[in-house]
């Protein structure tokens, strides 16, 4: 199997989403800012994760209900 059929798999996906969302939510509590790491550095790295978790997720919700269809 290559990595483009594994990733494609709504279920991958779906993992791939909340372990993005977890991602986001413990940087939010343990990244603290200072000399070398800015809060907009921050925002930016939590705004990335959340993004991929809502992506990832939606994608595969949607190709989980297409193959339920088919």
């Amino acid at each position: 199997m290559s990595l483009r059929t594994f990733l494609c798999q709504p279920r991958v996906l779906i993992q791939i989403g909340l372990t993005a969302l977890v991602l986001a939510n413990l940087s939010m509590r343990f990244l603290h800012t200072g000399p070398n790491f800015s809060e907009d550095a921050k925002d930016g790295l939590t705004g990335f994760f959340y993004g991929v978790a809502i992506a990832a997720m939606l994608v595969g919700i949607t190709r989980k209900n297409r193959q339920a269809r088919s």
